[in-house]
């Protein structure tokens, strides 16, 4: 698994090359305990040109877990170390969840590198309240009793998806970096970047489950309407994961998104 160095860090994140001449470039970024694994089924769904990347955001997957650095500002520092370091240009950038925060963040910051921008149910531009007590005593209690880990898990999602995915959800909850697992969570509910929503200057698709129980329906909404353009996509009767709940729709959709995308301009 190939590594890269953001901050004196050693990170790492997953790729796929493309198969056949090189066309277009695809950058994924995960959710709060995710890790780049997550993007692998739409990875690897991409047409043969493309080449794609997704790493593993500090504390979590294979990355370093630092003590500290956990907010969107660092996260987005942290990607754009990796955009950097490989030279890569004309970015269909796709972030899901907190993931979607920070490509936000890298797109408003860095037009300039980027071909399309896909957020999938995004953490709001203005941030996520992070619920009350018994939100975060749910959240403590699934750091050490897998049982509690397996329904926080679950929650995320309104149709059915494998046992394995809820598995793989529960072993990244117990697994982040107790900063990353806190830290993000402050970060989420303290973004404020929707007074720069009518700055965002990328062709813009976000997705959207109509039954989202992290982020609601109407708060996608609201983001949507702030992008001057952004095309829209909600999926009926889904969660959190339109890649794994809807995968027949969310694929297309994106795919359909990614092939419109405008052309680059004069990248700097």
């Amino acid at each position: 698994m190939p590594s890269y160095d953001s901050a004196g860090l050693h990170l790492h994140y997953r790729r796929r090359r493309a198969r056949g001449p090189h066309t277009h470039t695809a950058l994924f970024i995960h959710g709060w305990t995710g890790s780049g694994r997550n993007w692998l089924t739409t990875m690897n769904a991409l047409p043969p040109g493309y080449s794609a990347y997704a790493p593993d955001l500090r504390g979590v997957g294979r990355s370093a877990r630092p003590e500290d650095g956990y907010t969107i500002e660092q996260y987005a520092a942290d990607v754009f170390a990796l955009i950097e370091s490989l030279d890569l240009r004309s970015i269909d950038l796709i972030g899901h969840s907190m993931g979607g925060a920070i490509a936000l963040l890298l797109a408003l910051d860095h037009p300039a590198r980027l071909r399309s921008l896909t957020l999938v149910c995004p953490v709001p531009a203005d941030g996520l309240p992070a619920g009350g007590p018994d939100s975060q005593e749910r959240r403590r209690a699934a750091r050490t009793d897998r049982a509690v880990a397996l329904t926080m898990a679950g929650a995320f999602y309104t149709r059915p998806v494998p046992p394995a995915v809820i598995e793989e959800g529960a072993d990244a909850i117990m697994d982040a970096s107790e900063g990353h697992y806190w830290r993000s969570l402050d970060a989420i509910e303290s973004l404020r970047l929707g007074q720069r929503l009518p700055q965002l200057a990328v062709p813009t698709l976000l997705m959207a489950g109509d039954s989202d129980a992290v982020v609601p329906i109407d708060l996608a909404l609201a983001m949507w309407e702030a992008i001057h353009g952004c095309e829209l996509r909600v999926f009926a009767d889904t969660g959190h994961a339109p890649a794994l709940e809807a995968p027949e729709e969310y694929l297309p959709a994106l795919l359909t998104f990614l092939d419109a995308a405008a052309p680059p301009g004069d990248l700097q």
